[in-house]
Formats: structure tokens, sequence, C-alpha cells
């Protein structure tokens, strides 16, 4: 059986541990430990280097994009395409 390819928003781990930064960031500690079947793919909007070195991410890909709605209706769209993405998720949307 082929697990799923599944793209993540991940932009609220890089932001201050509050509430939705918080539960981003415990799902990226946590879902490689719970899931062995599937491939996660975090995309972020700033340079990720303390967390990919933190959890041991495999797949991150980064845009420079800070506005959140040309991320979310340029950048995303883009690259989930271009990594055969399965499944979305969102934390802010």
């Amino acid at each position: 059986m082929h697990g799923l390819r599944i793209g993540v928003d991940a932009r609220p781990a890089l932001w201050k541990r509050m509430g939705i930064g918080t539960l981003c960031e415990n799902f990226i500690r946590t879902v490689k430990d719970v899931d062995t079947l599937n491939d996660y793919f975090f995309y972020f909007d700033a340079p990720p280097e303390d967390i990919i070195n933190k959890y041991r991410l495999g797949h991150c890909r980064f845009c420079k994009i800070r506005n959140k709605l040309l991320f979310s209706d340029s950048f995303i769209p883009s690259v989930l395409k271009k990594d055969n993405i399965d499944i979305y998720l969102s934390f802010l949307d």
C-alpha cells in the first residue's frame, strides 16, 4: 500500500509559541512518530532551519512571500502541483 503525499502550511510554527503556532509546531513534532505510512511536505514563508534541524524534517520548501494572500493564492497552488500533493492541511484557512 502506498501512502499519501500530504502538504502542510507550516508557517505558524515559525511564530511565537502561542495558540496556532504551538499547535502547528506540536503537529510537526509528533506526526513523523505516529504516521510512518504517509509523506509530509512542509511549506514556510521564511527559512525554517531551526525547525528542520530540531525535528529532522525531510520535505520542506519556503518562499519569501510574506503577503498571506499571495502565499496562499500563488505559491501554494504551484508547489502543491509540483510536489504532487494528495491532501493539503492548513491551520490558517
